[in-house]
């Protein structure tokens, strides 16, 4: 058996949702032509599919997990993918129908079959980044990292849970972070510092904020983008506007990520 095992998974994606929504469709392997609602990650869809694969791989998990899709590269994404696989490489923003660059990476692993799965992973994002200037981002992404990432981001919505003063503060942080796509979503590291730079914002909500930009910039093995996201750091976050509701299925029993006060920061955000 291989030592190492990478899993690419190619189709349409637009993040963490579980079906699609009109012209912002997301989830993954959705049928734009047809009614299958693709694959769910807030209802445990993709989590039971490579806990399966970890299955047959006698308990080995995969080493790299790559999705060539569009808007793949969450934060909601990575919680749910870190139990099964050592490194995600995804993008927070669309792709070009023609997906990622795989020729430069796999010759050279052809050439050097040891290489490293971190390795192969930057590999990836390097040669992607570099074949042209429509490939606006992607990121490999630590999963061992993900632990201290999560409790990062966890934090920072605990901090602003018990600061709804700054919520005005954060919304205008909001709409000025780097956006993708879908505008339910911020880059998450960019949505870190802007919110530590806020003028008077309270002690706490700065240091959650700064550990968050800390932790993810630590997790992240290899992140490019194009000019046109200057701000792109990696992996995004879903973040709706003020009074713009949360979308139900963020709050599923079982979202990955429903251990975090996340949803519960957003419960409180977007009702206003």
């Amino acid at each position: 058996p291989a030592r190492h095992t990478a899993l690419v998974l190619w189709g349409h994606g637009g993040g963490w949702r579980s079906r699609p929504r009109g012209p912002g469709n997301r989830a993954f392997a959705f049928d734009e032509h047809g009614s299958a609602e693709g694959i769910s990650i807030s209802r445990g869809d993709l989590g039971r599919a490579l806990l399966g694969i970890v299955a047959s791989l006698g308990g080995q998990r995969i080493d790299v997990l790559g999705f060539d899709a569009c808007r793949m590269g969450m934060w909601e994404v990575a919680v749910a993918t870190a139990p099964y696989a050592d490194v995600l490489v995804a993008s927070s923003e669309d792709e070009p129908l023609g997906g990622w660059s795989y020729l430069g990476p796999l010759r050279a692993l052809r050439a050097a079959p040891e290489t490293d799965p971190f390795d192969l992973a930057a590999a990836l994002v390097e040669a992607y980044a570099s074949e042209s200037s429509l490939h606006f981002t992607l990121a490999a992404t630590d999963l061992g990292a993900m632990d201290a990432v999560t409790a990062a981001v966890d934090g920072l919505a605990g901090a602003l849970v018990e600061h709804p003063e700054a919520f005005a503060d954060v919304e205008a942080v909001r709409l000025a972070a780097q956006g993708f796509g879908d505008p339910d979503v911020r880059d998450l590291g960019d949505l870190a510092r802007r919110i530590s730079a806020i003028e008077g914002a309270p002690s706490d909500v700065v240091a959650a904020a700064d550990l968050v930009a800390r932790e993810l910039s630590l997790a992240l093995i290899e992140s490019r983008s194009q000019p046109s996201h200057p701000d792109a750091s990696g992996l995004s976050v879903y973040l709706p506007g003020r009074g713009a509701g949360m979308d139900s299925d963020y709050a599923a029993p079982a979202a990955p990520w429903s251990s975090t006060r996340w949803d519960e920061l957003l419960a409180a955000f977007t009702d206003g």
